[in-house]
């Protein structure tokens, strides 16, 4: 009777371990499963990209055609330390910010830049033209569902561009406008028309204005996904003096890579990487020569 009990007992033993079994494993798959979900979410979570210094952001944008996004603060201003915290965290603002070229300012510092864009409290969001004329400004903390229009804003250029389309058709004769179209077609990536309106420009301007604007038209061909790599080295064959000269080289490198032609493109960009000093251009060659 005793032995019968006692195998009773152990059965019914048995049979809870095996069920703290079954759920300390599913407890185990799900604190695993959600581990796994927050390392996605990590790996998916980035920062934005601020650009070295301000001369080196003036000169990305302007190569490629990109509104610059300048953050101007101060140590001692509180609200720029919850702007970085709260604003330039979120993952939506990240993901707006890498179609612009980004910088921080600190105006203490740099006070000749501040003064320049007129900025006078903190922090102050500039927005810039690639030719880093202000387009805009924003002052003080904005939460992200606040700031994200801001950067729509910043970054629309439909109604503008309508206008002025207008008015090449009106004035075809007109470089000015004709080069205003250029530039907004090229901030909303529209590469291809921009390439031909470079080609409609080259025939308003003399000789000497020739080759930035033939310059323009082969990168801009070259995100429109064409090869372009042996018209870029013509180029800077020919300009090797010219004041876009380690522009054209760098864009070489890219057409060589964006070809297939990596061991020419590696060495394109170390070449770049050696002879452009602290430029933007130098710094871009060098992690681009690296990665190949």
């Amino acid at each position: 009777m005793q032995k019968t009990a006692n195998e009773g007992l152990r059965r019914v033993v048995g049979t809870l371990l095996g069920h703290a079994a079954v759920l300390g494993f599913a407890a185990g798959a799900l604190l695993l499963a959600s581990s796994d979900v927050r390392a996605e979410e990590a790996g998916n979570a980035t920062e934005i990209e601020w650009a070295a210094t301000f001369d080196q952001a003036l000169e990305q944008a302007a190569a490629e055609k990109k509104i610059i996004m300048v953050d101007f603060f101060t140590h001692w201003c509180h609200w720029c330390k919850v702007l970085d915290e709260k604003t330039y965290s979120d993952p939506r603002v990240v993901k707006a910010s890498k179609s612009m070229v980004n910088v921080k300012v600190n105006a203490g510092t740099y006070v000749d830049i501040a003064k320049k864009y007129g900025v006078s409290a903190y922090p102050t969001i500039a927005f810039l033209k690639p030719d880093g004329s202000l387009r805009m400004s924003v002052r003080g903390f904005r939460p992200p569902e606040s700031f994200l229009p801001q950067i729509d804003n910043a970054l629309a250029v439909g109604g503008q561009m309508l206008a002025l389309e207008n008015q090449v058709q009106d004035r075809p004769d007109e470089p000015r406008l004709r080069r205003q179209l250029i530039d907004l077609l090229a901030i909303d990536g529209k590469w291809s028309e921009a390439a031909a309106q470079c080609g409609a420009l080259l025939e308003l301007v003399p000789e000497e204005d020739r080759a930035g604007i033939e310059l323009d038209r082969l990168v801009f061909q070259m995100r429109a996904g064409e090869d372009v790599a042996s018209a870029l080295q013509d180029w800077a064959k020919h300009h090797r003096d010219a004041p876009r000269s380690l522009e054209a080289r760098y864009y070489l490198a890219k057409a060589q890579e964006a070809a297939g032609e990596r061991v020419a493109a590696r060495e394109s960009f170390q070449e770049v990487a050696e002879t452009g000093g602290k430029s933007w251009f130098a710094s871009a060659a060098s992690a681009a020569a690296a990665r190949l």
